[in-house]
């Protein structure tokens, strides 16, 4: 696929802008610039469904590449792929409507993998859940180490009633 990088075609929904926010990620290991290219590579041009395919098609052999890893018990090897799998359904997943029902199975994936990799961080990336009524929201927790600084939480969620819902 050919990106027009010019003013007027980088609004958050053109390809440009996606492209760009995944190698956005790739100097905190989210995304590896190689992998992004193969996958706009196959990309057919302005075609949202190809975009979403060669996405998760990406997100998938990373994330075998991590089990690999793992079974070799490399530890940051795997932690790494984990975190760019997981970056590459969140590709995939903010093309999608949000009636696709992918929506939801790729958001599961993406922190399915993220999950993996936080515990393999040092020190470990705590996975929260934080009751929010009669819902429970995800959060996690990066600890600043054993000084006395003060920790700072944060949480943002965009709640809907179909996000709201997942979390039940």
């Amino acid at each position: 696929m050919k990106l027009d990088f010019g003013k007027r075609y980088m609004d958050v929904a053109t390809f440009p802008f996606r492209f760009i926010r995944a190698l956005t990620t790739v100097g905190t290991g989210g995304a590896e610039v190689n992998e992004c290219f193969l996958a706009l590579e196959k990309t057919k041009s302005n075609n949202d469904q190809s975009w979403i395919r060669e996405w998760a098609i990406q997100a998938e052999k990373v994330s075998r590449l991590a089990e690999k890893a793992m079974q070799a018990e490399q530890a940051v090897t795997a932690r790494q792929a984990y975190m760019r799998a997981c970056t590459y359904y969140q590709v995939a997943m903010f093309s999608l409507s949000p009636a696709d029902k992918r929506l939801f199975e790729y958001l599961a994936k993406s922190r399915e993998l993220f999950h993996k990799a936080a515990k393999l961080f040092s020190p470990q990336i705590e996975v929260l859940d934080i009751p929010f009524g009669k819902y429970r929201l995800p959060a996690y927790f990066v600890s600043g180490g054993k000084s006395r600084q003060p920790t700072l939480a944060s949480l943002s969620v965009l709640l809907t009633q179909r996000s709201l819902s997942y979390y039940a």
